[in-house]
């Protein structure tokens, strides 16, 4: 769940890592590692499907 959040609050509502570090009770590196993890993980979904997000076309 940290992981999500971090990601989250880091691309969506661009909070810096020191931010998030208060919010999910972790330091700022921890943070940074998190947001890391989850981008490689989004990318290989992508990936994984033919870079297809699922939503529809603009």
């Amino acid at each position: 769940m940290d992981t999500r959040a971090a990601f989250v609050l880091h691309q969506f509502f661009g909070l810096a890592y020191a931010d998030i570090a208060m919010v999910i009770g972790q330091s700022p590196d921890a943070c940074h590692q998190h947001v890391q993890l989850a981008r490689q993980a989004a990318l290989q979904r992508l990936s994984l499907s033919g870079g297809h997000t699922g939503l529809p076309s603009p």
